[in-house]
Parts: structure tokens; C-alpha cells; sequence
């Protein structure tokens, strides 16, 4: 991150929000992860998740920054689904006030995309309360369907969202909320890349 103005884009991003999702982190030295959480301010902190991947030649982390003045974390854990995932879903229990929910990082593989997001949604949907589910999904064009709905959640980030950066226009990134997440969040939008 030498380039002063992707620096700023990120130190603005992160300052911005309270809670930040991140993906497909292969750093592992963890400086990256080190360098990013930097740029947030002293009250911040990151949880990452173990290492994860189905080849020992591929494996990725999960993480979020977030708000530590604001948000209490009292549990994490990678959700234990069936079938085989590359990738399962790395779940957080945040609180803030009298409201708790828990948030379920996810990056499925485009090629099983579908499957990926049928049992992870329907593990997730077992568990109660309020629920907040983030990620690439890779939910939209040849992928997945949208046509068969997400499960009782209803999606943030609608099938409208381009949240590509190349020439197709498809939302596979999504937040999918239920429970009273789905009117308490205030604000969710997809963030354009500044061309650099």
C-alpha cells in the first residue's frame, strides 16, 4: 500500500464503517493484515479466521475489522456445514447495546456457488436470533439463480447491484439479513473502486 491514494481510500472506508468484512486474505506473515488494521483508529481491531481452503495449496482467511468501543464479540468460529466446501462460512457474534447478531463471513466458489449457498444458508438458519450473512456469494448470472430466493433472508445488496469490477454486470456480493437485523441496519451499499 505505498500509493498515497489507495491508502486514503482505504483509511476512509475503514474509518467510515463500524463493522468491515474482508476476503480471500493470503497473506501469511499477516503483514497485510497488519498494515490495513494500521490504518484504523486506535479503538478498531481485527478478528481473522484460521487459514481455510480445500487444497494445501490454496487456502484464504476471513476477516473484520471493526469498532471495538462500539461492538462487543463474544464468540468465533467456523460454521461446521455439510458437504464440501473450500471455503465455510466464518461466524461472529457481535453485540452492540441491547442488540446482538451474528454475522457469517462467506466467499463461495463460483463453480458450486449454488450448493455452497444452499447449505450454508440453511446451517446458518438453524441457529436463532438476529443474522447478518456477507460475501462474494457469487449469487447472480450463470452462478446462481436468484430465481430461488435466499432461504428467509432478505438481500441488502439486490439483485439490481453491479458488484463487479469487470465488463458484467451481476451482485455477487450480497448482505442477506434476517431476524431483526433485517430493520435494524442502517445503511448498505456496494463501494466502486477507484480506478488508480
Amino acid at each position: 500500500m505505498s500509493n498515497k491514494s489507495i491508502r486514503a481510500w482505504y483509511d476512509e472506508l475503514i474509518v467510515s464503517s463500524d463493522i468491515l468484512a474482508l476476503q480471500e486474505i493470503r497473506d501469511k506473515s499477516n503483514a497485510s493484515q497488519e498494515r490495513l488494521l494500521a490504518l484504523a483508529p486506535a479503538d478498531h481491531a481485527m478478528i481473522l479466521s484460521p487459514r481455510l481452503g480445500n487444497t494445501p495449496y490454496y487456502k484464504e482467511q476471513y476477516a473484520y475489522i471493526y469498532n471495538a468501543s462500539l461492538l462487543n464479540v463474544s464468540e468465533t468460529r467456523v460454521l461446521n456445514v455439510t458437504g464440501d466446501m473450500g471455503r465455510p462460512p466464518f461466524q461472529t457474534r457481535f453485540a452492540v447495546n441491547n442488540f446482538s447478531f451474528t454475522a457469517y463471513n462467506i466467499h463461495t466458489s463460483p463453480d458450486t456457488a449454488a450448493e455452497e449457498i444452499t447449505v450454508s444458508l440453511e446451517t446458518a438458519s438453524r441457529h436463532s436470533g438476529s443474522q447478518v450473512v456477507i460475501g462474494d456469494l457469487n449469487a447472480d448470472c450463470s452462478y446462481y439463480d436468484v430465481k430461488n430466493g435466499f432461504y428467509g433472508y432478505t438481500a441488502v445488496i439486490g439483485d439490481d447491484a453491479d458488484t463487479t469490477t469487470a465488463e458484467t454486470d451481476c451482485a455477487y456480493d450480497r448482505i442477506l439479513v434476517r431476524g431483526d437485523a433485517a430493520t435494524r441496519h442502517r445503511t448498505a451499499k456496494v463501494h466502486d473502486t477507484p480506478s488508480w
